[in-house]
C-alpha cells in the first residue's frame, strides 16, 4: 500500500489474461513489438488485471477502480480460459488479503468503461440460484452514461467486448447504487474525480486523485501498457484511434512537468510509476511497484 496525501491507495490483481499482440499494438509491426511483449503459440501476448483499490483515511470511504474479469458461469469460465487463458477471478479474495475488507465494505465502484475485462466483476454468477448478482452490492457504481449505453446497444463491432448479463443485472439495482456521469470531467468524493477521455470507446474515463499537491492517474486503456507510453502505439481496439492520440499527448506531458503517479490495467510487469524522459526525448518509466 502507498499513502498519498490523505488516501491510501494499493494494485488489486484480478489475475492474469491473454490477447492477441496485433490487435493490442494496432499499426505497429510486430517485429517492433514483440521485443518487449513476447507471444505465446497463438499470437497471445501477456496482460494483467490490475484494478486499484483507493482508501481516504479521514472519511474512510472505499473506491474500487475496475473489477476484473470476475466470476462466471462454468461455460463462460470455460470459453475464457480457452480464447484468453484466463484462469479464474479472485478480486474479492485479493482485495480482502491485501486490505481485509469484504465486498458490503466498498463504497464506490468507478468502471473506466464497460468491457468484460474491466467490468466483469461488478457482478458474479451465482452457482445456488443460477445467475448473476451484483458482487460489491453496498457500492455506488460510477459509470459514463455514454458508454453504458454504447454497452447496451446492438453493434456488431463491439457485442463481443461486452457482458451484457452482467450489465443488465447491475442495471436492475436501486438508482441509489448506480451514478451516471456525463461530463468531461467530475468529481466522485473529494480529491478523486473522473475524467473522460474518449478513444478506447467514446466515454472511456481515467480515474484522477489529488490530494496534498500530488496527482495519481489511473489510465486505464487509454495507456494500457507501459509499451502504450509510444504516442503512436495505439490498440487496434480503440474505435476513436485519434482521440487516444489527442489525450495521450495531452495527459502525458501534464503527467511529466507535474510528477503524477500513473497505474498502469494491464502490463504485466509494472503496475505504477513515474514518468522520466529517455535520451531520445521517448517515454520511459521510472517503477514504484511492480506486479508480483
Amino acid at each position: 500500500m502507498i499513502r498519498f496525501g490523505d488516501f491510501t491507495i494499493c494494485c488489486v490483481n484480478d489475475g492474469f489474461f491473454r490477447l492477441d499482440g496485433g490487435a493490442m499494438f494496432g499499426i505497429v509491426p510486430k517485429s517492433v513489438w514483440e521485443r518487449n511483449n513476447p507471444t505465446d503459440e497463438k499470437n497471445r501476448i501477456l496482460l494483467s488485471l490490475n484494478c486499484l483499490l483507493i482508501q481516504n483515511r479521514k472519511t474512510t470511504a472505499t473506491i474500487l477502480v475496475d473489477t476484473g474479469i470476475g466470476v462466471k458461469d462454468n461455460e463462460t469460465q470455460e470459453r475464457f480460459k480457452r480464447f484468453y487463458d484466463f484462469h479464474g477471478s479472485r478480486i474479492v479474495e485479493n482485495i480482502y488479503d491485501i486490505a481485509g475488507l469484504l465486498p458490503h465494505e466498498i463504497s464506490f465502484v468507478i468502471n473506466t468503461h464497460l468491457h468484460l475485462d474491466h467490468a466483469g466483476g461488478n457482478t458474479y454468477f451465482d452457482e445456488q440460484e443460477g445467475g448473476e448478482k451484483i458482487t460489491f452490492y453496498n457500492a455506488k457504481y460510477v459509470i459514463q452514461k455514454g458508454e453504458l449505453e454504447a454497452a447496451l446497444a446492438d453493434n456488431e463491432r463491439t457485442n463481443g467486448s461486452y457482458l451484457k448479463d452482467s450489465i443488465k443485472t447491475l442495471m436492475r439495482c436501486d438508482e441509489d447504487n448506480l451514478m451516471l456521469i456525463d461530463a468531461e470531467e467530475k468529481e466522485i468524493i473529494r480529491g478523486v474525480s473522473v475524467l473522460r477521455t474518449g478513444g478506447h470507446t467514446k466515454h472511456h474515463q481515467c480515474v484522477k486523485i489529488v490530494s496534498n499537491g500530488k496527482t495519481v492517474l489511473y489510465l486505464g486503456d487509454l495507456i494500457p501498457t507501459v509499451s502504450h507510453l509510444n504516442l503512436a502505439w495505439i490498440m487496434g481496439y480503440d474505435l476513436y484511434p485519434l482521440d487516444t492520440l489527442r489525450m495521450k499527448e495531452k495527459l502525458l506531458n501534464q503527467a511529466f512537468i507535474e510528477r503524477w503517479l500513473l497505474v498502469f490495467e494491464h502490463d504485466p510487469n509494472i503496475a505504477m510509476g513515474y514518468l522520466r524522459k529517455e535520451n531520445k526525448g521517448e517515454w520511459a518509466i521510472e517503477v514504484v511497484e511492480r506486479i508480483e
